[in-house]
């Protein structure tokens, strides 16, 4: 096989991977929203009880709400591999990229504040870091700007809120949180739903 003939090939599987990851990314949006109204809900209630001193049931109201995000995800997992039948390769991918993801902000959420390897005034921006990292890899696998641009917006609000940390940053990752990943879920369900009645 000539140089030529393979970057052909080695082309066209980065179209279809790229095709393919476009294809689950749309059906993402029941993740996007379900994960966005917990944790913007879990954030609001994390400034107000935080102002009432009532800081023993931040950690229950945190605890349910991530809880609450992991069953969901489950429950969508499920029902799209049985509709499905063969999960593709770029679903793998995008799945573990945003379990990984997940499972990292879990450990920076709970455990460094905990052991005071994280102060919690800057957590929020910490978090929203990771978020535009997810973002990010997710927008570059799948070939869709508006990802990586949501990238960059989470990375611009975690730089303010890492450079002027304070309770404030719980209110604003609530609004990145509904802007950047709840409004563009509930776009993607939309869209899915449109595509599905055309084929029908």
């Amino acid at each position: 096989m000539d140089a030529q003939t393979q970057a052909r090939e080695d082309l066209a599987a980065i179209r279809r991977l790229m095709e393919d990851g476009q294809r689950v990314v749309n059906t993402a949006g029941p993740h996007f929203v379900a994960w966005g109204l917990l944790t913007s809900a879990a954030l609001a209630a994390t400034y107000v009880l935080a102002g009432r001193g009532e800081t023993g049931r931040i950690t229950l109201a945190w605890g349910v709400a991530v809880g609450l995000g992991w069953l969901a995800s489950l429950a969508l997992t499920v029902v799209e591999g049985r509709r499905e039948q063969v999960r593709s390769a770029t679903g793998r991918i995008l799945g573990g990229v945003w379990a990984g993801t997940g499972v990292t902000m879990m450990l920076l959420g709970f455990a460094a504040p905990a052991g005071g390897g994280v102060d919690t005034a800057v957590i929020t921006g910490v978090l929203a870091a990771v978020m535009g990292g997810g973002f990010f890899a997710t927008g570059l696998l799948v070939g869709r700007r508006w990802m990586q641009a949501a990238a960059v917006a989470w990375w611009a609000g975690a730089l303010a809120m890492l450079l002027w940390p304070g309770p404030h940053g719980l209110l604003v990752t609530a609004g990145l949180v509904l802007i950047l990943q709840t409004l563009p879920g509930l776009w993607l369900m939309l869209r899915s739903r449109r595509a599905a009645v055309a084929i029908a």
